[in-house]
């Protein structure tokens, strides 16, 4: 009896310090370490570990665990899998090509700005129109990518969610049936203790070690894998892949029309205005300016 016993604390204190470390390896980062960096460490975290995934559930198939518990855990870790890819084959590299392309752009607009600001100075106003129809249309294309950058952003973060949440759901399925197994090793090894009989000693050892197999080398590796998974997955819908940096994005898209607006606006003023205050025009493109500044600014700290 006291060997099963102090097996079974063993056991346990292994797993919890398996999942201590586990959990340390794949939790992120602080923020300061950079989004990509911390999204490409988990992303590559998940895909090193998705073939172990298998072996996890062809171990958890030797218990009494409802065979569509296990069905729906793989499919789950699978579409976790799939979207660790998404994220290093097309978002990472999108945001990157949408990154370069604003910071690249920037010379040229404070080229363009200076122009603008000595046609208004010479009050020249068929030139000034040319060069804002010039910015208006790199300013419309630029923000057109932002803006499905986003729309696939927010879908991506919505399929890590919704991912998430089933996962959760086979994971309490997977801790049910633990907590099965644990409350009949808990009457086994009552019995244990009670009973006076070599015979009946024998046999409930039999029993506690066969359940003790499936508890903790069947069930127990997929649980802390699942575990991994999920709150490492939590961990960027909370902090990485987070609510600040979206809304860093969601404000850069505010930016854009705020920008693209002052710039339409500006346009017909100058081409319907029966007189021209230049001063105005002039105040016009200082918002011009600090809006596209606040642009480039948090697109440098993507």
């Amino acid at each position: 009896m006291c060997v099963m016993v102090i097996r079974k604390c063993v056991l346990s204190c292994c797993v919890m310090i398996c999942t201590i470390v586990l959990f340390s390896i794949a939790s992120p980062v602080s923020a300061e370490a950079g989004i990509p960096t911390i999204m490409d460490g988990l992303t590559n975290r998940i895909i090193d570990l998705h073939p172990s995934f298998a072996d996890r559930i062809a171990g958890a198939k030797n218990t009494a665990i409802d065979t569509n518990v296990l069905t729906s855990a793989t499919e789950h870790e699978k579409n976790v899998y799939e979207q660790a890819g998404q994220w290093q084959k097309d978002i990472k590299p999108t945001m990157e090509k949408m990154q370069n392309q604003i910071l690249s752009y920037n010379p040229t607009f404070h080229s363009t700005y200076d122009d603008m600001q000595a046609q208004i100075q010479a009050k020249n106003k068929e030139k000034l129109l040319t060069l804002l129809a010039d910015m208006q249309s790199d300013i419309t294309s630029k923000k057109q990518g932002v803006t499905e950058f986003l729309t696939t952003l927010r879908a991506f973060k919505n399929d890590v969610t919704t991912n998430v949440q089933q996962l959760q759901t086979d994971r309490l399925q997977v801790q049910a049936s633990m907590d099965g197994y644990r409350a009949t090793l808990d009457s086994l090894y009552d019995q244990l203790y009670e009973t006076t009989s070599d015979s009946v000693r024998a046999q409930l050892e039999n029993q506690t070690a066969e359940l003790s197999v499936k508890l903790y080398d069947n069930l127990e590796p997929l649980y802390n894998q699942m575990n991994t998974i999920i709150d490492s997955l939590n961990g960027v819908n909370d902090g990485i892949l987070n609510v600040g940096w979206l809304i860093s994005l969601e404000d850069m898209n505010t930016n854009w029309t705020t920008l693209e607006s002052k710039l339409q606006s500006l346009s017909k003023n100058l081409t319907y205005a029966s007189d021209i205050n230049w001063t105005f025009i002039s105040d016009d493109m200082n918002v011009v300016q600090k809006t596209w500044d606040d642009i480039y600014n948090k697109t440098k700290q993507l």
